[in-house]
């Protein structure tokens, strides 16, 4: 259940990375054209490298299984007001689409994998990861062909609702398995403790294993 979980989310997250990624350039050049788009750029630099900062403080307190389905669901309401202010002030929504699929969708994106890695030992990951990347490559295609079909269906501000419900079904697949998961529940602790003297051994080993 669990790996069948996050194959589903890794679908749905490239779902929206690619849709993200059409719909981010074609409004921001739309409304402003292609003379803008390096100060856009270099502005959603600036934003995702404080996105990640606070994300790293965020799940340094509490682990990735515990806070990011909820980020996810909060970014699916968030691109819910984007959809809603673009026909009333398109500038300003294609900006904040554009620094919303730059910056947070990269923290996310980081995150899902941090979460991974915390669910599945080493051994464990090696076997299943590539599967889970599989699906992921699967979203991605549909995300690209959704797009483009529901911009000649409908209008180019419908890719949001597409964007908006990728990340709340994410963010609800990624809830449920963390209520599944014992260990997702239990905080996380921040002690500091010295090794034993049989640690310094062992760890190459270790190390090698990994």
């Amino acid at each position: 259940r669990l790996f069948r979980g996050f194959q589903i989310a890794a679908a749905l997250l490239m779902v929206h990375q690619l849709a993200g990624k059409a719909a981010r350039d074609g409004y921001f050049l739309t409304w402003f054209g292609p003379a803008h788009l390096p100060e856009m750029v270099a502005a959603a630099a600036a934003f995702s490298v404080l996105a990640s900062y606070l994300a790293a403080r965020l799940f340094a307190w509490r682990s990735p299984a515990r806070t990011l389905p909820y980020v996810f669901l909060v970014s699916g309401v968030l691109q819910v007001g984007e959809w809603v202010l673009l026909p009333v002030q398109p500038r300003t929504a294609a900006v904040l689409v554009y620094l919303h699929t730059f910056g947070v969708g990269a923290v996310l994106f980081s995150g899902f994998w941090s979460m991974l890695s915390e669910e599945f030992d080493p051994r464990e990951a090696k076997r299943k990861i590539g599967r889970i990347s599989a699906a992921g490559t699967v979203g991605g295609l549909a995300g690209g062909i959704l797009a483009e079909r529901l911009v000649a269906w409908f209008q180019a501000g419908s890719v949001l609702l597409l964007l908006s419900l990728a990340h709340f079904a994410c963010g609800i697949v990624l809830l449920t398995l963390v209520r599944s998961s014992p260990g997702a529940k239990e905080p996380r602790k921040r002690t500091h403790v010295s090794p034993p003297a049989a640690a310094s051994i062992e760890e190459p080993r270790y190390l090698r294993t990994l």
